[in-house]
């Protein structure tokens, strides 16, 4: 899985956000 990208644009702070709430749904699996 990649984070979402906007035509070219690439914000660091969405990216975090992503990687963040996907860090939180793998430990929800367990």
């Amino acid at each position: 899985m990649n984070p979402p990208t906007f035509e070219g644009q690439y914000e660091p702070t969405e990216a975090s956000e992503w990687l963040f709430r996907m860090e939180d749904m793998l430990e929800d699996l367990d």
